[in-house]
């Protein structure tokens, strides 16, 4: 079993899962080093919940990850286009085609991904924004995904490892995941996390071949393993190894997003 990088001080005395009121409080409570996953409950009732997840299932867009193509997705993720520029040029042209493609799956209603924007523009104190690299082109936010039976490997997020060299200010600070649980299956879908940030080096030492994912023999146990309800809301440090359980006896749905922290910067910026 390899070594991955110390955890801080800070974080071995963090507390595995916080249970807090606001997504602001979440986030804070993660950037702090205070909780490895924060939980904001009851986001959405089950019914609103249920009756978003039924219309992204039943979307003419829903399709697969080039990269991870046992998930399902409406809408088109940054990490499909490592190492294709390409793919690329078309995530830039594309991206608000799809933010409007989701806004309007969800109308009249407000979009999940809409709502944790307003939300958190309005209550972080230094505001959150859309990402744009410094072209100024604005990235895409919003992906649905839908884990119909295999789960994801453990593996990390990281924005500055994704893109290529002078797309963006490489100096990230933090970059955590938020995920609003639409469905959850009746068994299965946990959410597992490792406390601990490997570097590239020792991630490619490990890293599944021809995978986005490392090899979970060569981890230790979870430090943290959560059961989302419907409706729940998740923050965690997408930097910190995760992993999602296989569901069983139906899909897992979500929409998901990124928020990056720059040195420089109190602001909050979202992408996918």
């Amino acid at each position: 079993m390899l070594s991955l990088s110390k955890r801080s001080d800070a974080l071995l005395e963090a507390h595995p899962l916080a249970n807090v009121g606001t997504l602001a409080d979440g986030i804070a409570h993660v950037l702090g080093g205070e909780t490895l996953v924060a939980r904001v409950g009851n986001y959405y009732t089950s019914e609103v919940a249920t009756s978003f997840a039924e219309r992204i299932l039943g979307h003419r867009e829903l399709d697969r990850y080039a990269k991870a193509p046992d998930i399902g997705k409406i809408g088109s993720a940054f990490y499909d286009t490592v190492g294709d520029p390409i793919a690329e040029s078309r995530y830039w042209d594309e991206a608000h085609h799809w933010i409007a493609e989701i806004r309007s799956a969800f109308a009249p209603q407000l979009s999940p991904i809409d709502r944790i924007r307003l939300d958190l523009d309005e209550t972080w104190p230094g505001g959150a924004s859309l990402l744009r690299d410094r072209a100024g082109r604005a990235a895409f936010v919003g992906l649905a995904r839908v884990f119909y039976g295999k789960g994801a490997d453990p593996h990390v997020d990281r924005l500055e490892w994704d893109a290529p060299a002078g797309r963006f200010d490489p100096n990230v600070k933090a970059q955590l995941a938020i995920n609003v649980y639409l469905q959850v299956p009746p068994v299965g879908g946990e959410l597992a996390i490792w406390g601990s940030k490997p570097d590239e080096e020792t991630y490619e030492a490990i890293r599944i071949p021809g995978s986005y994912g490392v090899r979970r023999e060569a981890l230790s146990v979870p430090d943290v393993i959560v059961q989302p309800n419907i409706g729940d809301v998740l923050i965690f440090d997408a930097n910190n190894i995760h992993s999602v359980a296989d569901s069983i006896g139906g899909p897992r749905v979500t929409a998901a997003l990124f928020v990056v922290r720059f040195e420089a910067s109190e602001r909050l910026f979202y992408y996918q």
